[in-house]
């Protein structure tokens, strides 16, 4: 089971216990207490990443559940260790390692910030183990998203890590299809694996600052006229303090159609956000101190007609927020070990003998032999959605958007329609300069692409609604391309 992702791993791993316990999800117990007497009875297995950075003293809660719940002897409680490697990572900075950033590039040493933790992806060989030694419940900090089901599937059905690529690491995504067999039941074949790599992800936290945010509420006519002059009474009343924050940003969101059918529809959200090391511009919600909540409200009763704000403006006193920094990791580096409860023993689990260098980088190319688009016959400008399918989803600061169809000829055109090029086009405004890799997966008629450095620093610094880049996909389905009348006959997905 993947509890959660490098976003709340992030903001576990800040190292301030004074308001729980310990650093590890705090809903995760509530959740897993009422299923106990069901995995004891039933022979379940559990495996979960959701001790983030106190992975041991979770695993130690659980088997106090055990005890307390009646259940000692009937479930086995183990933990993996090794995610947690930030004394390695400062031991291979002073060694000259460059911790490459992997999203933007970049140095570590140029970064600007202190790490306060670090913590590495490991994979699924310690889950298994841990299962093979006859645990029930394995709790775990980091590890990759997949790594619950890989480690299960390696102890259920006897994979080797070292050999059985196909089965353990889907490295090729070329080759797979899908085949609908029945009522929830879909055949996915032609996976192929590669082996293992020399590196493993890490992803470092640092204190990043302090965070506020303002909204006005705009309405009616003229908005971004109204935009444009509320910022600029904003930032006169900063005056030289607009140097003091290290991101500001004003952004309009939304829009108002033409006759409104209610005042709520015609109104807008104008954002101030803003970011700093001082925490002086950002230390309280109100009127007293001079500082960025002073600077915004003193505005709106003497700016646009049509302004107003929220009336509840806690976000504009300051929050810390977190820097994210992705880079790689030599798993010879890596302590992966497994540690046993119930008999306070610990195993160690090396790197596999297979592993192999690879490249930091994913092939990119457009597609190979492309139709021209206007063999399709005679098209209707609308939005790509009418007929497209897609998910995105962030990568650290980066962002993955892949579409689908559903018939060989909608494929023929869609592989041949999303070129890098149409892309960016229709990302627009939103569009931050940096690479755009794609690639294909034929099997299952989809084009995907990576947006480098799309979500801004990630989802814990960012200065973009959409941090997790949930968003990105249906965006761009909204966007207008011209599709052709006969796939536009087949109806409205």
């Amino acid at each position: 089971m993947s509890w959660h992702g490098a976003a709340k791993s992030a903001i576990l791993a800040k190292g301030d216990t004074s308001e729980r316990m310990g650093l590890y999800d705090p809903s995760f117990m509530a959740n897993l207490t009422p299923a106990l007497p069901v995995l004891a009875e039933k022979g379940i297995k559990l495996a979960v990443n959701a001790g983030a950075s106190d992975t041991e003293m979770l695993a130690k809660e659980v088997e106090k559940a055990i005890k307390k719940g009646g259940l000692e002897g009937k479930l086995k409680v183990a933990w993996i260790q090794g995610d947690e490697v930030l004394d390695v990572v400062n031991k291979l900075l002073k060694q000259g390692e460059k911790f490459e950033n992997i999203c933007f590039g970049g140095e570590l040493k140029d970064w600007g910030f202190d790490p306060v933790a670090a913590q590495c992806y490991l994979g699924g060989a310690g889950i298994a183990e841990a299962f093979r030694q006859g645990a029930d419940i394995v709790i775990c900090g980091r590890v990759a998203d997949a790594a619950p089901t890989i480690g299960a599937a390696m102890w259920w059905h006897g994979w080797n890590r070292d050999q059985d690529f196909d089965q353990v690491a889907v490295a090729v995504l070329e080759g797979i299809n899908m085949t609908q067999e029945g009522r929830d039941r879909v055949l996915v074949s032609g996976v192929k694996g590669k082996p293992p790599p020399t590196t493993t992800k890490v992803g470092l936290t640092a204190h990043g600052g302090y965070q506020a945010e303002f909204h006005y509420l705009l309405v009616g006519l003229d908005l971004e006229q109204k935009a444009e002059w509320t910022e600029k009474q904003v930032r006169a009343s900063m005056g030289k303090n607009v140097d003091r924050f290290s991101c500001l940003k004003f952004t309009l969101n939304g829009y108002c159609p033409e006759d409104p059918r209610n005042q709520d529809v015609a109104t807008v959200d104008f954002r101030v956000f803003a970011q700093t090391k001082d925490r002086s511009l950002v230390v309280k919600d109100s009127m007293e101190v001079p500082g960025f909540n002073r600077w915004c409200l003193e505005n709106f009763l003497q700016s646009c007609p049509g302004a107003t704000i929220e009336n509840d403006i806690r976000q504009s006193a300051g929050k810390e927020f977190y820097e994210y920094w992705a880079a790689l990791l030599p798993q010879e580096e890596v302590n992966h070990q497994v540690k046993l409860l119930w008999d306070n023993k610990t195993i160690d689990v090396a790197p596999s003998p297979a592993m192999e260098l690879y490249s930091t980088r994913q092939w990119s190319y457009e597609t190979k032999d492309p139709v021209e688009l206007s063999s399709f016959g005679p098209t209707t400008r609308c939005p790509l959605g009418f007929r497209v399918l897609g998910r995105s989803g962030d990568k650290a600061s980066d962002a993955n958007l892949g579409f689908f169809v559903r018939e060989d000829d909608e494929w023929n055109w869609l592989r041949s329609l999303l070129t890098v090029d149409k892309i960016i086009q229709l990302l627009g405004p939103e569009y931050n300069g940096k690479l755009v890799e794609r690639f294909e997966i034929p099997g299952i008629k989809a084009v995907h692409f990576l947006l480098h450095d799309h979500l801004d620093r990630s989802y814990n610094a960012t200065s973009t609604y959409d941090g997790l880049g949930k968003n990105l996909c249906e965006y761009l389905r909204a966007k207008y391309v011209e599709i052709p009348n006969s796939f536009l006959r087949r109806g409205r997905i």
